[in-house]
């Protein structure tokens, strides 16, 4: 823990902020999931719940490996929902959208980190696909529609189809020529978009965290277990033969 300590203090972060300080939080044990919400006057809406999923890779333990869009309602749902509205209040947010990542324990729901934003990585392309609206929708209701907000807050979504995500994990670093497997990725029955990080001609680095991964690949199908099945297809395709680096 101090080696962490010293190599994070004093030093700047990917936001370009300077590190004054350091948070040390107990590793939990459970799954991981996300919990995006709008609020609006203390209402909170749930867009969309994910379950992550993680790998160990390039000397990382818990590498987000990607996730899968979980329906609104469910028991790990519901108890993950519930927690999340109590810390919303416990925070102060009111107005606007939440960024919430929880782990489900034996002991129940935890919190990991939450952030009065939008969800990151582009998750509103695969959500918008499976369920037509997106956190990014609901907030400009709450700010420009909110009587249509308040009409239907307390409604929760339903998959009109299934989602996932998954991050492609570079084994080495780089120059990258090409992506040798991309049209193979592309034809899974699945595939819906694509956000590439790295291109070729572009430098690529191993993959140890949420800025080193190349690319994300987004699915979206009417049936789970298609979506289930090319979210371990393009695991699989992932590694050295997908990546083409001098």
């Amino acid at each position: 823990m101090r080696a962490a300590f010293e190599a994070l203090i004093g030093t700047e972060s990917a936001l370009e902020l300077h590190n004054d300080a350091v948070l040390a939080q107990d590793y939990l044990v459970g799954s991981e999931y996300i919990v995006n919400t709008v609020s609006l006057d203390g209402k909170h809406h749930v867009t969309d719940i994910w379950k992550m999923h993680h790998l160990g890779a390039n000397g990382v333990h818990d590498m987000a490996a990607g996730a899968q869009l979980m329906p609104r309602h469910g028991i790990d749902q519901d108890a993950l929902v519930e927690y999340n509205c109590l810390v919303l209040d416990a925070l102060g947010v009111r107005h606007g959208p939440a960024h919430t990542e929880l782990k489900l324990t034996p002991q129940g729901p935890r919190l990991v980190e939450s952030a009065a934003r939008i969800c990151g990585a582009d998750v509103h392309v695969p959500t918008k696909g499976a369920i037509g609206e997106s956190q990014l929708d609901w907030t400009v209701d709450a700010y420009v529609d909110p009587e249509r907000f308040l009409e239907r807050w307390e409604a929760g979504y339903e998959l009109t189809r299934h989602a996932g995500i998954v991050n492609m994990v570079s084994p080495a670093a780089g120059k990258l020529v090409s992506y040798p497997k991309m049209t193979e990725l592309r034809g899974l029955e699945s595939f819906h978009d694509i956000t590439l990080n790295v291109h070729p001609g572009d430098e690529i680095h191993r993959s140890i965290d949420d800025w080193t991964y190349p690319m994300r690949v987004y699915l979206v199908h009417e049936t789970e277990s298609v979506v289930m099945h090319n979210i371990l297809s393009a695991r699989y395709m992932d590694g050295e033969g997908f990546y083409d680096i001098v």
